[in-house]
């Protein structure tokens, strides 16, 4: 690498790590969320959620709540459970005020909101009185056009507070990435 290239990927790094720090961290216009079993969880195959806090940027408001205008659909109901339960804002995690799917690995919970919301975090509280070796989600965030945004691969509440809080992207890391890849596809060009 010449002292060109060393140059080039210094600023490129500089740029994104000063961005990266005055950033904060978002989602951008998110309309729906799917959670689903982890495979690590499938041993019991049933999803079960006791609620979904979905933080929108700038407000602080639980934008997954239903009395704000989301939905809930489960893709199977375990008997004396909805989906509704997981977006009632009460984070007791004992059955039946949970939602609880009816088994099965491709099972979802389906969360869609008002509108198209900028989220800063999302948090899921898991089941509390038992099984909570279930409590591992995939977890994917959907534009108002059905495209796929961020996803989460084992966000885990199989852990005392039966929570988890989903790490959302901080847009300066994604800036520094793609930062990254243009300098290395610019040094690839050079060489040909």
């Amino acid at each position: 690498m010449n002292l060109f290239k060393v140059s080039m990927l210094a600023a490129v790094l500089a740029v994104s790590a000063a961005l990266s720090g005055t950033a904060s961290a978002n989602v951008i216009g998110v309309k729906t969320i799917i959670i689903k079993q982890n495979a690590a969880a499938y041993s019991q195959p049933y999803l079960q959620v006791a609620e979904v806090i979905a933080v929108q940027a700038g407000t602080g408001l639980d934008v997954a709540l239903a009395s704000l205008g989301a939905t809930a659909v489960g893709s199977s109901n375990h008997p004396n459970s909805s989906a509704a339960s997981a977006i009632d804002g009460s984070i007791s995690g004992v059955f039946p005020n949970i939602f609880h799917s009816a088994g099965g690995v491709n099972d979802m919970l389906t969360i869609t909101f008002a509108s198209s919301f900028d989220l800063s975090g999302l948090t899921i509280f898991g089941r509390s009185d038992c099984c909570s070796g279930r409590d591992i989600y995939d977890v994917r965030f959907y534009d108002a056009t059905g495209g796929l945004l961020f996803t989460q691969l084992g966000a885990s509440a199989n852990n005392s507070a039966h929570a988890v809080a989903v790490n959302v992207p901080e847009p300066g890391s994604l800036a520094l990435l793609a930062g990254g890849l243009l300098v290395l596809a610019g040094m690839g060009r050079r060489r040909g």
